[in-house]
């Protein structure tokens, strides 16, 4: 994290979330210093408007679904109710 730029975008951002974890600050920070980005993340995870979700909240999401895989579980069902198809997201 050379880069002023970089440094006052991660302090700002950090602000915007609000509470943050030890655990989320310390990768946030390897992220950073990686040279990637606080909007690209290796989930590719985006908003219900289509833009790029936010590294943390990106993260939490991914948490939560590793956890709670039946959350992020759609069923298509015919009119009987019948499953046909089931689609993890």
């Amino acid at each position: 994290m050379n880069n002023i730029h970089t440094k006052r975008n991660l302090i700002e951002y950090v602000k915007t979330i609000g509470n943050i974890t030890k655990i989320e600050r310390k990768n946030l920070n390897e992220w950073v210093s990686g040279g990637n980005n606080i909007y690209d993340k290796p989930y590719f995870l985006y908003t219900e408007f289509g833009y790029p979700m936010d590294y943390i909240t990106a993260n939490r999401i991914h948490n939560d679904m590793i956890l709670f895989p039946d959350n992020y579980k759609s069923k298509f069902e015919d009119a009987s109710g019948n499953a046909l198809s089931e689609i993890l997201f």
